[in-house]
């Protein structure tokens, strides 16, 4: 059960990690695209 729950844990880690990650990108994304139009 605790093996069961670290992993559960580590997948979730990952994912939000996942998450924030193409948050950021995108945002870089928008953001370097805003300078090249402006």
């Amino acid at each position: 059960r605790r093996f069961r729950n670290d992993q559960l844990v580590s997948v979730t880690r990952s994912s939000m990690r996942g998450i924030l990650n193409t948050k950021v990108f995108s945002f870089i994304c928008d953001f370097k695209l805003g300078q090249y139009v402006l």
